[in-house]
């Protein structure tokens, strides 16, 4: 199976993203954890974007941050 590019994988986590403050809408702090339904439907994007960020190519240049491994 052929290797996806990084351009897949970060239109993956964009997707995502958006998924999740559509479903928090408009809603407040108080009135979104008090609505299992949209607190489950955000948090499904998060494992979503989790599970795209290992299989991404997404690596920072050699010598651009010493301090993190490649």
């Amino acid at each position: 199976m052929p290797r996806r590019d990084t351009e897949a994988y970060l239109l993956d986590i964009l997707i995502a993203a958006r998924r999740a403050r559509s479903f928090a809408g408009n809603l407040t702090f108080e009135s979104f954890v008090a609505n299992p339904l949209a607190m489950r439907a955000v948090y499904g994007q998060f494992v979503i974007m989790g599970e795209v960020l290992p299989g991404s190519a997404v690596r920072h240049p050699p010598g651009a941050r010493p301090s993190l491994p490649p």
